[in-house]
């Protein structure tokens, strides 16, 4: 009978194998989105194990933190960009989650990043949600909400209107036009909490900052931030 089972996931294989979402050309690592070659060569950082790392020290004096860290650096050409892009717009939100595993798995071994009480994703306006099919940041959390055994809880924070393009503005044309796009609801389920913001990218914090504001401005908050990749300034 267990043969019987295995057939149709042999004939599954056969036309849709499992392979490195990065070279397409070997099976993954067991609980990795790639291979072993391709896995060597991702930039990843060791922020969650470093307090004053990197993008703590590019967060402070702007917001009260108790620890940041970033899965990666991004570095022009890396790889790691490649998996972002299929993560935000070849409708791949399994590698969100498949990061976000990675990212609590790291948390657990380590003894300087605290597990928080419960997170919270960076929202999207409904109307990018609809068009993307889901929020990037959502499922990466969800990822990291699964290995920590903790909530996530995407109806607090609210992306209530649309931003505009940010790629050509500077850090403080960023934060202008995002600082009002946020909206705090249910904030009586984190007054004292320990919360989890996560994003996929960080490149000037803008975007971070005004989530970040609003959310401190709930009674005894304690916030942390979880990042896929921290790219270069």
């Amino acid at each position: 009978m267990k043969i019987l089972f295995e057939i149709p996931q042999a004939i599954l294989e056969l036309f849709f194998p499992n392979l490195c979402l990065l070279c397409y050309e070997k099976r993954p690592l067991r609980n990795s989105l790639c291979c072993l070659a391709c896995k060597l060569e991702l930039p990843y950082s060791d922020q969650i194990d470093v307090v004053d790392n990197e993008l703590e020290y590019r967060i402070f004096g702007r917001f009260k933190i108790q620890r940041a860290a970033a899965l990666f650096r991004f570095r022009k050409g890396s790889k790691i960009l490649k998996l972002i892009h299929q993560l935000k717009y070849k409708n791949r939100p399994h590698i969100g989650v498949e990061l976000g595993k990675e990212y609590g798995r790291k948390i657990l071994s380590s003894s300087n990043f605290p597990i928080p009480d419960l997170i919270i994703p960076i929202p999207l306006h409904y109307k990018k949600q609809y068009r993307r099919g889901y929020n990037q940041s959502f499922e990466f959390g969800k990822g990291i909400a699964e290995i920590l055994d903790i909530p996530i809880e995407k109806n607090i924070l609210i992306k209530e209107t649309p931003s505009d393009s940010q790629t050509k503005m500077n850090r403080l044309e960023r934060l202008e036009n995002v600082m009002n796009s946020f909206k705090i609801k249910n904030n009586e389920k984190i007054i004292g909490k320990h919360v989890l913001l996560v994003d996929d990218i960080i490149t000037t914090g803008a975007t971070l900052e005004a989530a970040a504001q609003k959310l401190l401005k709930t009674k005894n908050l304690r916030l942390s931030l979880a990042i896929i990749g921290m790219a270069e300034l």
